[in-house]
């Protein structure tokens, strides 16, 4: 994945909603809003490098709460398993 997330038809309509909501297209949501990969490990108090390594597009479980509140995306859309 680049620094920036690239649009995607599949994921995005043409007002920039997203369409559909697995982990990895949240992902790609997070990134395009908060401006690249750098400004989203800023957010979450993690390195890009890290993000790059491990997270393969998809944000760990251990951010969930973290993301929720400076991306708003709800803990129980980002992570469905650990709200049921």
């Amino acid at each position: 994945m680049s620094a920036k997330a690239r649009w995607d038809p599949a994921i995005f309509d043409e007002q920039g909603r997203l369409k559909v909501k697995s982990p990895k297209q949240w992902f790609a949501f997070c990134v395009r809003k908060a401006g690249g990969i750098s400004q989203v490990a800023m957010a979450l108090g993690v390195s890009r490098q890290a993000i790059h390594a491990n997270w393969h597009g998809r944000i760990p479980d251990k951010y969930v709460v973290q993301a929720e509140k400076a991306f708003g995306i709800p803990r129980k859309v980002l992570a469905p398993h650990l709200y049921e």
